[in-house]
């Protein structure tokens, strides 16, 4: 397992993913972007998807103030959504940790518009059963491979905050 990054290195990729237009691959943990999980995250996933957001995203913006960080971030997720299924999963993960800081008020903005939401939905949706089918990250232990993953994470956001995404 790769050694997880410091807090610092994940601003510096933030940084380089902003100025090259890479967020996608950002969010992905691809192409130079991985963000490993530490050894006590008990999860299978690609990047830390929580700690590129707060370490990453939020700082570059905080110290920017550059309302493009907020588009690109946007842009990104839009662009994952009209991906594969596991790039459609990467999409979800990544407004989820991004609805949870809103409602639990750790985010310097809001992205998880209507629209977004919306979107998101329909996606998640109508790829239901190729996300069934997808046992990758998440999923490899799930019967229903990747959809599991998307209903028991969005159980969690309704008994949190009483609403989820999808």
């Amino acid at each position: 397992m790769d050694k997880p990054l410091t807090n610092d290195q994940i601003y510096v990729l933030a940084q380089e993913a902003s100025k090259k237009g890479e967020f996608k691959f950002f969010f992905e943990g691809s192409h130079g972007y991985a963000c490993p999980l530490d050894k006590y995250t008990p999860a299978h996933i690609p990047t830390d998807f929580s700690r590129i957001i707060r370490e990453g995203v939020y700082k570059l913006y905080l110290q920017t103030k550059d309302i493009k960080v907020i588009t690109d971030f946007k842009q990104a997720v839009l662009d994952l959504l009209n991906g594969s299924t596991v790039q459609i999963w990467i999409a979800y993960s990544i407004c989820w940790s991004q609805f949870y800081n809103e409602h639990d008020n750790k985010s310097p903005f809001t992205l998880m518009d209507e629209d977004l939401v919306k979107k998101l939905y329909e996606v998640i949706y109508s790829n239901e059963k190729e996300l069934k089918s997808n046992k990758e990250w998440q999923g490899m232990l799930n019967n229903d491979g990747l959809w599991a993953d998307i209903v028991f994470s969005n159980n969690g956001l309704k008994q949190k905050f009483g609403i989820g995404l999808i």
